[in-house]
């Protein structure tokens, strides 16, 4: 399997900014898939919870490279979300994971 984990400088879920603490992005390729895996952990300064459910995610890196995708909350625990991509990330393509 193939990975790369990027750090998040900014995150906009469903059309809206949200100041973070912190937040990573790991994407990875399984040998044959049609699309990249990708899951977004995000800790927010306001620890409100995040409703279950889809959601369309715009990504900043540190390293400026911008990532887009459909996800879905899995889990929010103690102020920390984690959603799932629910689809293809954009911005990133195989070729450019790690081995």
């Amino acid at each position: 399997m193939r990975s790369k984990r990027f750090t998040i400088a900014s995150i906009t879920i469903d059309g809206d900014d949200v100041r973070i603490k912190y937040g990573d992005v790991l994407v990875a390729a399984q040998e044959g898939a049609a699309h990249l895996d990708w899951e977004c952990v995000v800790q927010p300064f306001d620890p409100a919870p995040i409703e279950q459910g889809a959601y369309r995610l715009a990504i900043v890196t540190l390293e400026g490279r911008q990532l887009f995708g459909d996800a879905v909350l899995v889990r929010s625990v103690k102020g920390t979300h984690v959603l799932r991509g629910a689809g293809p990330v954009d911005g990133l393509a195989f070729d450019e994971l790690d081995d």
